[in-house]
């Protein structure tokens, strides 16, 4: 009797210290600092003109084209090349291969990867479309229209190594420890 109140104690103890740390990350999580944002870099396929020719339009979050966008092309190997787009938002380079390029502009950057047109995947663009836009946020933290705070805290808490551990520790000693214990009724 007195092994079965020992594992009882047992599992109330992990079941609050659990608890307990589940809490402290959630309030740590409010004070914690907010991470600086990394630019997000979207890879796009793009399809060569005659000649090399690599063309696309530089717009805002609204679609609006923005002229004298500086544009910079590297390539795998380091090398840069630098335009700037025209009043309808037009940008281009010559004399470009097949291959992975970057394309970097003031507010963020695109990896993009050049065929020829009998090497192209089926999904592939004419024309790069850059988005030139500081305001333009892309992730899956923020909680939807309308739903509180609370749904978005418990985002963050879920990917937290340290909760994720505690939430498998709880959900595998817990089990274990009421098994035990009821192996010890039964025993006695």
């Amino acid at each position: 009797m007195s092994c079965s109140l020992h594992y009882r104690q047992i599992v109330g103890m992990l079941t609050a210290v659990s608890l307990l740390v589940a809490q402290k990350s959630i309030a740590a999580d409010g004070l914690a600092a907010k991470p600086e944002p990394v630019p997000t870099i979207n890879t796009v396929d793009v399809i060569l003109g005659g000649g090399g020719v690599m063309q696309g339009y530089v717009v805002d979050a609204q679609g609006v084209p923005q002229a004298d966008v500086e544009i910079t092309l590297t390539t795998d190997n380091r090398e840069q090349v630098t335009s700037r787009s025209d009043e309808k938002g037009r940008f281009g380079y010559r004399g470009i291969e097949g291959g992975s390029y970057q394309l970097t502009t003031e507010h963020g950057v695109v990896l993009c990867r050049a065929w020829t047109a009998t090497t192209a995947p089926p999904r592939s663009a004419a024309t790069m479309l850059l988005v030139h836009d500081q305001d333009l946020v892309r992730g899956q933290w923020a909680a939807p229209a309308g739903v509180n705070g609370a749904v978005s805290r418990m985002k963050r808490v879920m990917t937290n190594p340290f909760a994720v551990a505690a939430i498998v520790g709880a959900a595998v000693a817990i089990p274990v420890a009421v098994h035990n214990a009821n192996q010890d009724d039964s025993g006695s």
